[in-house]
């Protein structure tokens, strides 16, 4: 299709060319916006996937970048106006976030019983069991378990 970037670059001015209107005295009257499919089309693609593969080539891809931006400089300058709608959207597009962030921090305190066997005060602690005088620190076993899928007990 293009043998070399420069045709490819001629080609796409008259793209962007084309899009400007003048009236008899030379005056720009009317401007349209850039589309990729507009251009895709005008430079004989048959669709944005072709332009996009075109890019692909090591020889055409700064040519094809630089085309995709002057289209998105174009979306960019049309989003600004009365609505900050446009550049919230774009802002998206650049990788912002509109996102909040909570961090919220939970503390569960359980108060146990202080229990006295043979005149030697336990104090239970989540996971084990303390001896408060020698200081000795034993696992707590649960003396039967309840089978939640049977509602009984093992």
């Amino acid at each position: 299709m293009y043998s070399e970037p420069e045709e490819l670059q001629k080609k796409a001015e008259e793209y962007f060319n084309s899009l400007i209107e003048y009236n008899e005295e030379g005056e720009i009257t009317k401007t349209l916006s850039p589309t990729i499919t507009g251009l895709c089309l005008y430079l004989g693609f048959c669709d944005r996937r072709s332009f996009y593969d075109y890019g692909k080539r090591e020889k055409f891809s700064h040519t094809i970048k630089k085309l995709h931006m002057m289209i998105e400089e174009s979306y960019e300058r049309s989003l600004k106006g009365n609505s900050v709608a446009g550049v919230i959207f774009a802002l998206k597009n650049l990788g912002w976030s509109d996102k909040q962030e909570i961090e919220q921090v939970t503390t569960n305190v359980v108060h146990m019983p202080t229990i006295t066997v043979d005149g030697k005060e336990l104090e239970f602690n989540v996971g084990q069991k303390v001896n408060r005088q020698s200081e000795s620190a034993e696992p707590v076993r649960p003396a039967r378990q309840v089978d939640a899928d049977n509602n009984g007990v093992q």
